[in-house]
């Protein structure tokens, strides 16, 4: 092979197999149907990642968001016979700042949840500047692999 051809190809594999390996799930990754869930399970969450296989899993990381009106303490209840909720949470901030699940694969035992947000440097507006839950979560098949969580570019 021609040497100089070479010495500009190796750098563009190189490139390749990075971009493929950045949140896509991989080659033989298939997406996976999702539904919102944040109405149904909203509250004030500590930032962090989330998989919830079953009601225990869920109680014990809920608790009550006062700023959205809420009269009860009692953890919402979800149906989990079939289905699973993962998600994100940054805790309490400006709404600008809310994370979108943006899609949901999985390759072999593996779920991969990419999602966004412009926290904590992106732009915001007056109508942005009150204290809310950051939250976003989907209901999603239930799955016993792993789950992993990759944060894209907004």
């Amino acid at each position: 092979m021609n040497p100089g051809l070479t010495r500009v190809l190796s750098p563009l594999v190189f490139c390749a197999a990075l971009v493929a390996g950045c949140g896509g799930g991989g080659p033989d990754a298939e997406p996976v149907a999702s539904t919102d869930a944040v109405s149904r399970i909203n509250g004030a969450y500590a930032p962090a990642t989330y998989v919830f296989r079953n009601q225990g899993e869920l109680s014990a990381a809920w608790s009550p968001a006062p700023q959205l009106g809420q009269t009860t303490t009692d953890s919402p209840t979800y149906d989990f016979s079939t289905s699973m909720i993962v998600g994100v949470s940054l805790g309490t901030g400006i709404r600008c700042y809310i994370p979108t699940i943006t899609k949901v694969v999985r390759s072999g035992n593996t779920m991969t949840v990419s999602w966004k947000s412009g926290a904590p440097n992106g732009p915001t507006t007056l109508a942005c500047l009150h204290s809310w839950p950051l939250n976003a979560f989907v209901s999603v098949p239930q799955h016993s692999g792993t789950v992993e969580f990759v944060r894209v570019d907004s």
